[in-house]
């Protein structure tokens, strides 16, 4: 069977009213389940009366391309989303973000609430773009709770400083890391304004050598929720989409809306969402939906953003995670892991497909 990519690759030949649907943002998701081919659709109202046309267009066109028999195609309205505008001065906008110098593309992973498992995706996502030959690097800026020390097990290792007072890096599984945690003691408190978060956060963005060729991707781990960090980045760089990670419990959705509606306000585009967490897999090849079901598909539904793939929980990952060993770098033994290995794939690829470096 052919990979997820084969099949955005091949739904580019498809056009709607003279643009290609994965060139125009209309595809929002495509994966395999249970050998099931599914692709979801969001297009703009005015094309709905052509559903049924579009519909069968696409599994044609797969069909004929890839001999898939069995696909599943879903199509619904797009939400016309218009973010407020941000107060300006007299200056202009008060944001007026830059490229770093040196990096093509900025993606963030954010979160409306600690405890979703934010870190652990974007440093899975981080090493998963480097597996896949892309120069990476993660920058930590969950200055409250900065754990991709622990997840990369670099906790203690201090970010080296040049002569000419820029920073270098730790190293770590294929990409860089600047992290709170290789700067700070891990029992001092933080209390800082957001003039300190501006400040550091311009040090850090602006003068670090993130690498000695040109990086193909900066992985930022905001600090959950909606505060100073998520501004002051959005005021200085410019962030190419963020991918924002839920669970599945309906009473995450409020913490999560808002957190969408914090970047559109600021203007970064939000990507696509993450539900972590999702389910396990017991001995018997049942899903558990431990956490509970159903609140990723809610908030892709209310803000029309796909939902790029549901991550199963595994105990044996998890505390190799607690160990410093990211879950892509580890062997598949069970269902959960195998499920856990291809949502980060998707993920990536979501990624590649819609923010080339």
């Amino acid at each position: 069977m052919a990979g997820i990519k084969d099949y955005y690759e091949t739904l580019k030949s498809i056009e709607i009213n003279g643009k290609d649907i994965v060139s125009a943002g209309y595809v929002s998701q495509v994966y395999v389940e249970e050998g099931k081919l599914h692709v979801k659709l969001t297009i703009p109202q005015e094309f709905m009366k052509h559903a049924i046309a579009i519909e069968n267009t696409v599994k044609r066109v797969l069909k004929e391309r890839h001999n898939i028999e069995d696909i599943n195609v879903e199509i619904k309205p797009r939400m016309q989303i218009t973010p407020p505008k941000l107060q300006t001065s007299t200056s202009g906008n008060i944001f007026d973000p830059k490229r770093i110098p040196g990096i093509r593309r900025v993606i963030g992973v954010g979160s409306g609430k600690g405890g979703v498992g934010k870190s652990t995706v974007a440093v899975n996502l981080a090493v998963k773009l480097a597996q896949k030959g892309y120069k990476v690097a993660l920058f930590d800026a969950d200055i409250y709770g900065p754990s991709v020390g622990t997840l990369l097990g670099i906790k203690g290792q201090k970010i080296r400083v040049t002569k000419e007072r820029k920073f270098l890096p730790v190293e770590a599984y294929g990409i860089g890391v600047i992290s709170f945690a290789s700067l700070l003691d891990e029992d001092t408190p933080v209390i800082w304004r957001g003039t300190m978060f501006h400040k550091v956060y311009q040090d850090l963005f602006f003068n670090t050598i993130w690498s000695e060729d040109e990086l193909d991707y900066l992985v930022i781990d905001f600090p959950p929720g909606t505060g100073d960090a998520q501004l002051s980045a959005a005021q200085q760089v410019i962030i190419d989409g963020v991918v924002v990670v839920t669970t599945p419990q309906k009473v995450a959705i409020d913490d999560v809306r808002r957190a969408i509606n914090a970047f559109l306000k600021m203007e970064v585009p939000v990507l696509g969402l993450v539900e972590n967490m999702s389910y396990i897999i017991d001995t018997c090849g049942n899903k558990l939906h431990v956490f509970g079901k159903g609140g990723g598909d809610i908030l892709s539904r209310e803000a029309s953003l796909p939902l790029v793939a549901r991550i199963p929980l595994d105990p044996e990952y998890l505390e190799a995670s607690d160990e410093g060993k990211p879950m892509v770098i580890q062997e598949v033994k069970n269902e959960n892991q195998r499920l856990i290995h291809e949502a980060y794939e998707r993920i990536a690829d979501f990624i590649l497909d819609r923010v080339s470096p």
